[in-house]
């Protein structure tokens, strides 16, 4: 019902579409500046919940949890506040699938065809649940699911390209993999976690110089993760698909 907490919401919005940490700080300060003029206002609560959760891959396992936990929870207070925006059950269902619990799982799935429900057009939820369909080891599901976001929204961001490209990753179709984490990259390169699957890919397709360059360029953007907080803080659980990406994670370089 305020114009002027919805001004600072599309401000918040525009900062985070650029996908770096300093630019979600920015996106955060936004967010609570339009929840101290609307406290009612349901979807910056959903939006801090994505930042958080992917500011979420750093840190000690104990600090992992802690945020993963405080997202879920903003999710959930946004969608009691509105349960009927299919942006909202996007932000539920991406917090709640990094819990890593089966249950967290479906319940994951479930709030994105939520989503869909609400909005057969969301590009976005048919995009994210590619993710989810490999979690739950159905990559060819995955696949169907991101092309059929990229047919409804051509214009799509990055991250349809990233992943789809984890889709193909897991089909073993590393070629095409790879062209899509290039494509991603080119289109964000300040998004890290594009080079990392950079990195695994390169590692599958037997070039383990661009494997390693990949991972230096990580190393100079901050990155510490290791193999444990990088396995922690996603959603993929199918056991066949983990065992493949530790064993990339492990071969391009990153520590255990």
């Amino acid at each position: 019902g305020s114009i002027a907490a919805h001004d600072l919401y599309l401000k918040g919005l525009f900062e985070e579409s650029r996908f770096s940490r300093g630019a979600n700080r920015q996106a955060v300060q936004y967010y609570e500046r339009a929840l101290a003029v609307d406290p009612n206002y349901a979807l910056p609560y959903a939006r801090i919940s994505n930042i958080i959760q992917l500011n979420s891959r750093d840190g000690p396992a104990d600090e992992i949890q802690r945020d993963l936990k405080k997202a879920v929870a903003l999710a959930e207070k946004a969608a009691a506040l509105d349960p009927l925006d299919p942006g909202i059950q996007w932000s539920l269902g991406r917090a709640v699938a990094r819990l890593r619990t089966p249950a967290a799982l479906r319940q994951g799935i479930q709030s994105l065809e939520r989503a869909i429900q609400l909005d057969p057009d969301f590009a976005d939820a048919y995009a994210y649940l590619g993710v989810l369909y490999i979690s739950d080891g159905r990559a060819e599901d995955g696949l169907r699911s991101v092309e059929t976001a990229m047919k409804m929204n051509p214009r799509y961001p990055f991250w349809y390209l990233f992943m789809r490209g984890q889709t193909r990753f897991m089909l073993k179709d590393y070629a095409a993999a790879l062209t899509d984490f290039e494509a991603a990259e080119e289109r964000n390169p300040t998004a890290n976690v594009g080079r990392l699957w950079l990195a695994v890919t390169h590692v599958q397709l037997g070039q383990l110089d661009d494997a390693e360059w990949q991972l230096d360029e990580l190393k100079s953007m901050g990155f510490k993760s290791n193999i444990e907080t990088i396995i922690g803080t996603q959603p993929i659980q199918h056991p066949a698909y983990l065992d493949i990406y530790k064993k990339a994670l492990r071969k391009a370089g990153f520590p255990d």
